[in-house]
């Protein structure tokens, strides 16, 4: 998302130097310097966006595309998926609990993740989740799009089906 926000503002992303670092540590190279700019994912975003002292929030995933592009993926192993597909079945039951509750109970969900990582509860953001953890095909082909743009794969190369699928949803199979 951030090169493609580059790229529409005018800016070759390769004249930068990308740095990575976990999630809970991105303000850090912000506010030392030694950094321009971070991509700052929930929790660690609210905290981010209510330091106007210190930080501007530039742009979020949901300006440039409305939306499309957030997913619920999980990876598992190929192999640990033929050998154990029940496994990864209830696994992905579980995420959609865990998801359907989350956003039933969004305040009580906002407080749990506060205490937990530490948060002040005003500066906690929450992850969205999809409905049911129904990876959504429009944004699969989007990452595609995204990923042909940059060079990273050749169209046709391969095909999306190849690489995700929601068969192992247990909400699907109903």
């Amino acid at each position: 998302m951030t090169k493609k926000y580059l790229q529409d503002n005018g800016i070759d992303p390769k004249s930068l130097k990308i740095l990575t670092a976990p999630d809970n540590q991105q303000e850090t190279p912000l506010l030392r310097g030694d950094t321009d700019i971070a991509i700052i994912h929930p929790l660690a975003s609210g905290r981010a966006s209510a330091n106007t002292k210190d930080f501007r929030l530039l742009f979020s995933d949901w300006d440039i595309d409305g939306g499309v592009s957030g997913m619920c993926p999980y990876s598992v192993n190929g192999k640990f998926l033929r050998e154990n597909p029940e496994a990864v079945t209830e696994l992905i039951g579980i995420f959609n609990k865990a998801a359907k509750w989350n956003s039933e109970n969004p305040e009580e969900a906002r407080k749990l993740l506060a205490k937990r990582f530490g948060f002040k509860l005003e500066e906690t953001e929450m992850f969205e989740f999809f409905p049911d953890q129904v990876i959504p095909e429009k944004s699969i082909d989007y990452w595609f799009e995204r990923l042909i743009a940059e060079g990273k794969l050749k169209p046709g190369q391969v095909k999306p089906e190849q690489l995700y699928t929601n068969a192992y949803n247990p909400t699907l199979k109903k």
